[in-house]
């Protein structure tokens, strides 16, 4: 993980909780990017039936073993606290606390590209490129990274919601920091 592009532990918020015949959970924000029958979706979108990739906990196994599992129950569900880590590759394991193995989803939600006609399954491959100078600044700097995610701590908007504008002027009074 170098970024955590929202971290709200006191905040209520309504995720769409999906179930497989895996057993893994996982919940997620509506507009968040899931792996559904081998394509990017939103979580709002998972219907009875549709697949997830999942990982499966083998004892003894030295080897990440992944499969799809299919989606036996889709539910809306009230829970606190709202988290957006972002990694290197662009996915992370949501794993549920009965397991030690979890479902495959995306780091991405939605922020500027919904609405626009792009391919709703391209989106966060595009996100993920557009985001390739952030990672390498992180490799080279990562204090950079965690000086710059302190600009927005207090704030009620995820990166996402912040605007363009105040993107760029953090980006400049970070690096005018360090130098």
């Amino acid at each position: 993980m170098y970024l955590l592009a929202h971290t709200k532990d006191d905040i209520k918020t309504t995720f769409v909780e999906i179930t497989t015949d895996s057993q893994h959970i996982v919940q997620l924000s509506p507009l968040h990017y899931i792996k559904v029958n081998g394509h990017y979706s939103c979580a709002k979108n998972v219907k009875l039936g549709d697949s997830l990739t999942v990982r499966i906990n083998r004892m003894n196994h030295t080897s990440l073993t992944y499969q799809e599992s299919r989606v036996t129950e889709v539910r809306e569900v009230e829970k606190t606290g709202l988290y957006s880590p972002f990694t290197m590759c662009g996915d992370i394991e949501v794993v549920s606390n009965e397991m030690n193995s979890g479902v495959i989803a995306s780091i991405y939600s939605d922020w500027f590209l919904e609405g626009l006609g792009v391919d709703p399954s391209t989106i966060p491959g595009i996100y993920h490129m557009l985001l390739t100078p952030l990672r390498l600044v992180h490799d080279k700097y990562p204090e950079w990274i965690w000086n710059f995610a302190s600009y927005f701590q207090d704030s009620e908007k995820s990166l996402h919601q912040e605007g363009v504008g105040k993107l760029i002027a953090a980006g400049i009074a970070t690096t005018l920091s360090i130098l």
